[in-house]
């Protein structure tokens, strides 16, 4: 857990301070002897005490080094909700996601949906592929247009879940 025996959130205290608090201490530790050694570091935050997030890796995709890195993978399967917050059958295909002109994904990525839809490109080299047969049908092409990269497992909790079970 990132809470502390005094209820302190670890995570709301970095990069910390010798001089500070238990969390503070510890943060600043972490940070020293630990971040600041590594190159890239992934950062995985979920939720906290009486409340769920779902899980997120954040990057500055500004930095060529971590926009590289990202690069790493393949194809990506998400979950419709990741994708967007139309529920129900698409009215249009007007909705292009969250994200603006150029998605962060710069691979194939294969959205898990009940409701079919048309694929479209992006710039940045995103291609959006709507997969209403599951998500064993939604890995199989993910890894055909990963060509041997990682496959990314993005949001939903149920495409999580499950991914885990597959």
């Amino acid at each position: 857990t990132r809470y502390l025996p005094d209820r302190r959130d670890l995570n709301r205290h970095f990069p910390g301070s010798r001089k500070g608090s238990i969390a503070s201490r510890i943060a600043h530790a972490y940070f020293q002897d630990i971040v600041s050694h590594c190159d890239m570091l992934v950062d995985f935050h979920t939720g906290s005490f009486d409340r769920s997030n779902l899980p997120q890796v954040r990057a500055d995709l500004t930095n060529p080094e971590v926009l590289e890195f990202t690069r790493g993978f393949g194809a990506t399967v998400m979950g419709r909700n990741m994708f967007g917050p139309i529920r129900g059958a698409w009215p249009d295909d007007t909705w292009t996601g969250w994200w603006g002109d150029e998605p962060p994904y710069h691979c194939d990525v294969f959205v898990l949906t009940h409701h079919p839809r048309a694929s479209f490109s992006m710039q940045g080299g995103t291609t959006f592929h709507f997969v209403t047969d599951g998500l064993d049908t939604a890995l199989a092409r993910a890894r055909e247009a990963a060509g041997g990269k990682d496959i990314r497992i993005n949001n939903g909790v149920s495409t999580i879940r499950q991914a885990l079970q597959a």
